[in-house]
């Protein structure tokens, strides 16, 4: 036989309902929601602030990379502005002659004119002269240029065109200051100017220079002060006395810086007159045909 315990008629107990649970029941499950929504509330600030973190260093990181880039292609721009020759750029503004009183030089058969300072000497004869200022002017056509020295020829005006309607106006003549080569801006012809300060060791002038070319011709202006002593006198930082190759002589020991300075006003008020005549002159030129 089975050895079961013997059945009662007892019933069961009863369950106890769930309003009827003792208080702490219902204690710990309210601590236990409000845990688990605190830790879901600690994860999601963890979250948002591991996406700030991660997206700041991301825009922080492209920004120092636009910066990079930036410096890049300001270095290159500067790069390539350092290698443009200088000599090739305009002049500065500058400050131009009042023109009141001043007359006007025609030529009918080339078809210009411009006007020029009362007292300046135009195509004169400078044998005897030591003082005032000389306008020369030469008019020919392309075709009929003189056989001339110093790359005034037929041939370097053809070259020296071709490179000024490229931008170009540094082809050498009449032995310009190699600085002072600058593209001239007037309507309807292409030129050039530059000075010219020696044409030997020796020699000190100051002699300032335009070559227009308009249609099949080219015009040539000179515009020289022969007061050089006073205008050596006027300038000494630019000159010296002991040079070897030139004894007992005041020569030229700064050319470029005299006309770096000369373009900048820094130069004596003689200087600034001649050089701010010669601008004025250029500025007046007028084509009649």
């Amino acid at each position: 036989m089975d050895n079961y315990p013997p059945r009662t008629n007892e019933p069961n107990p009863p369950v106890m309902p769930l309003f009827n649970r003792p208080p702490v029941m219902f204690k710990l499950t309210r601590r236990r929601a409000i845990l688990t929504i605190s830790l879901m509330l600690v994860f999601a600030v963890i979250a948002i602030i591991s996406t700030w973190y991660v997206m700041d260093n991301r825009i922080t990181k492209q920004r120092t990379d636009n910066a990079k880039s930036v410096q890049v292609l300001q270095n290159i721009i500067s790069d390539l502005k350092n290698q443009l020759p200088q000599s090739k750029s305009t002049l500065p503004t500058m400050v131009l002659s009042s023109t009141t009183g001043w007359q006007t030089y025609s030529d009918d058969i080339n078809g210009f004119s411009l006007k020029y300072p009362a007292g300046t000497l135009v195509n004169a004869n400078v044998v005897n002269i030591t003082d005032g200022s000389v306008l020369f002017i030469k008019a020919e056509s392309m075709g009929s240029i003189s056989e001339a020295s110093d790359g005034l020829d037929a041939a370097t005006a053809q070259k020296d065109l071709a490179a000024i309607q490229k931008g170009d106006p540094t082809t050498p003549m009449a032995s310009g200051l190699a600085s002072s080569f600058k593209l001239l801006s007037i309507k309807g012809a292409y030129g050039k100017q530059f000075i010219v300060t020696n044409t030997s060791t020796c020699d000190v002038q100051f002699d300032a220079y335009a070559v227009i070319y308009e249609g099949n011709y080219r015009i040539i202006l000179s515009y020289k002060d022969y007061d050089t002593s006073g205008l050596i006198y006027s300038n000494p930082a630019y000159f010296t006395n002991t040079d070897s190759d030139c004894p007992n002589q005041t020569v030229w020991n700064s050319q470029n810086s005299f006309y770096s300075d000369l373009i900048n006003y820094k130069t004596d008020a003689l200087s600034q007159t001649w050089f701010m005549d010669f601008n004025t002159i250029v500025s007046t030129l007028t084509f009649t045909k």
